[in-house]
């Protein structure tokens, strides 16, 4: 009599053994592995400004991911206008057995000295985990908060830079 439940297991043992034998012998297992990954500031967009009469938005970005950390002086942007500042944060090596790093953005916008009678500068920060398998981009939307809040986008270039993984990975990988 045909045993399915022992056909399944004896045809998963047959494929099992057929991919190490595939692999030369070698163990045909998932690896928990590391990667690396630079990080790169590419776009900051303005969606919406702080209300009537705020115009442009003079913004300080802090980026901080892992053990690296940059401040881009950012630029005066009207609300609809955008800056590609292509500002290279650095490259994180990144562990998948530990916990995933995250990618902080903080925006500080800057009140200019004819402002300075309605308040302080205006804040506003994300977080992203970021793991070997992450986008290629990544946007963040910050709310930088005031008596009204702006909403800023800002896009991150995630390029896989390990030797074996990335694009262009040496042919000695495979």
């Amino acid at each position: 009599m045909f045993n399915w439940k022992r056909y399944s297991a004896l045809a998963l043992l047959g494929g099992i053994s057929s991919l190490a034998v595939l692999g030369g012998g070698k163990s045909a297992t998932a690896q928990v592995g590391s990667c690396e990954k630079e990080i790169i500031l590419q776009s900051v967009e303005v969606l919406d400004g702080q209300g009537a009469g705020e115009g442009k938005l003079e913004m300080e970005i802090s980026t901080e991911i892992g053990s690296l950390s940059k401040n881009t002086k950012a630029w005066k942007i009207s609300p609809g206008g955008s800056r590609n500042p292509e500002d290279k944060i650095g490259t994180l090596k990144i562990n998948e057995s530990r916990t995933n790093p995250r990618l902080s953005t903080k925006i500080v916008e800057k009140e200019v000295s004819a402002d300075a009678f309605v308040g302080g500068d205006d804040y506003g920060s994300k977080e992203t985990f970021i793991d070997c398998r992450s986008p290629e981009e990544v946007t963040q939307r910050v709310n930088v908060g005031g008596n009204n809040t702006a909403k800023v986008n800002v896009t991150y270039e995630i390029r896989d830079v390990s030797p074996c993984r990335g694009k262009g990975s040496s042919p000695r990988c495979w």
